[in-house]
């Protein structure tokens, strides 16, 4: 078992709201026809006034941190659901058809590194062989070339 440490106190007042609030109101909102897409961090201040009786002065950054997370949870709830109503034939089907997928890209990749790995064999052997055919001088008068040619 890990221990988390304890958080450290960030400072400034505490929100007058909670997270359950804005969790509400963004489930009001989504319920009501408003696509998660709209709904930000003005909107929803405007509606916790209402419907909470709390402030307008809350600091929309901190609100825009909790209705990012809030939208999160939503969407992945929402994935999660849709997932699990699949039948079991249909994730049956999706399981066959990726293990096939994979293994077509898996040959694909293969084939490409075993390109590429031939390129680089042919290549360091072409160097190879015109540093053993040069006599000692021509390749340091090489090397000096390429030196003055980076200069």
């Amino acid at each position: 078992m890990t221990s988390t440490p304890a958080r450290k106190e960030q400072g400034g007042r505490p929100p007058s709201y909670t997270p359950e609030q804005v969790y509400g109101i963004i489930a009001r909102l989504i319920a009501c026809g408003t696509p998660s897409g709209e709904i930000d961090a003005p909107m929803v201040k405007e509606e916790l006034c209402s419907a909470f009786g709390i402030s307008p002065t809350i600091r929309l950054e901190s609100l825009q941190k909790q209705v990012d997370v809030a939208l999160s949870d939503y969407e992945s709830d929402q994935s999660d659901a849709l997932l699990n109503s699949l039948p079991d034939t249909v994730a049956a089907s999706i399981d066959h058809f990726m293990a096939g997928a994979r293994e077509a890209f898996a040959l694909m990749v293969a084939r490409q590194n075993a390109r590429c790995q031939a390129q680089a064999d042919e290549s360091c052997e072409r160097t190879s062989e015109q540093h053993s055919g040069a006599s000692p001088s021509s390749r340091q008068r090489s090397k000096a070339s390429r030196q003055t040619d980076a200069r």
